[in-house]
């Protein structure tokens, strides 16, 4: 059985959703966003139902260049599996109604209001996935336990085709999350993540961002980075 995670409310403050929003609005319709972030806010915590479920299954490495996760699944050898034993399935949702209320709106030409809620619905599916990184940490114990980077299923190089097999693992249905047959996850807002583990893990994501091992790093707008990680970039 998997490991539940549910969170009361999530909060997002206007300097968030301005920032996330960036060169989408121009100064013209700042007062206008800013109205619209007012009455969005609200209704969308009122929307939301954030949950995850975490599994953890064991590693096994094999000499044909895979890797086995709790006997079943094998994936492509990577890098940041080097030295694991286990690994984290991670999958979450901030459900259907957040989305469902800004087809709504666009449908009813209120389109700065669905953008708005929308961009609300994105942090907070992001805030969702750092509290459940951040929870994962209590579930396997033991002293000198390194903890790797989230890896997502489409991204380095995990194909984007054992999603189906990954939300079946961690039972993603007990929270409302399906795949289709090319393997999009519905909600929409959904996510999906490997984190591997183990006291001779090589690439430790402790204090680090898993946006730095992102190939948009450079310009997406919703990147974090560690404050070595900024300075190697500033320069």
């Amino acid at each position: 059985m998997s490991n539940l995670l549910i969170l009361d409310k999530i909060d997002v403050s206007k300097e968030e959703v301005f920032r996330s929003l960036g060169t989408k609005i121009n100064s013209r319709a700042r007062l206008e966003v800013d109205n619209a972030i007012e009455r969005q806010s609200k209704k969308a915590s009122e929307l939301i139902s954030p949950r995850a479920l975490f599994k953890t299954v064991r590693v096994a490495a094999g000499t044909d260049g895979l890797i086995t996760l709790s006997d079943t699944l094998r994936i492509p050898f990577i890098e940041y599996f080097t030295g694991a034993s286990g690994c984290i399935l991670v999958v979450g949702t901030v459900g259907e109604e957040l989305e469902h209320e800004t087809s709504r709106l666009f449908n009813h030409s209120q389109h700065i209001d669905a953008l708005v809620l929308n961009e609300i619905g994105i942090i907070m599916l992001d805030k969702l996935m750092e509290s459940a990184k951040e929870h994962t940490k209590g579930l396997v114990g033991g002293e000198g336990m390194r903890y790797g980077f989230a890896l997502s299923p489409g991204c380095h190089n995990i194909p984007l085709d054992v999603q189906s097999d990954i939300l079946a693992m961690v039972e993603a249905d007990r929270i409302g999350i399906t795949v289709t047959h090319s393997n999009l996850m519905i909600p929409l807002k959904s996510y999906s993540l490997l984190i591997p583990f183990g006291k001779n893990l090589k690439i430790s994501g402790h204090n680090r961002s898993d946006c730095e091992i992102c190939s948009a790093v450079d310009t997406c707008p919703y990147r974090k980075l560690s404050k070595a990680s900024q300075r190697l970039l500033s320069k």
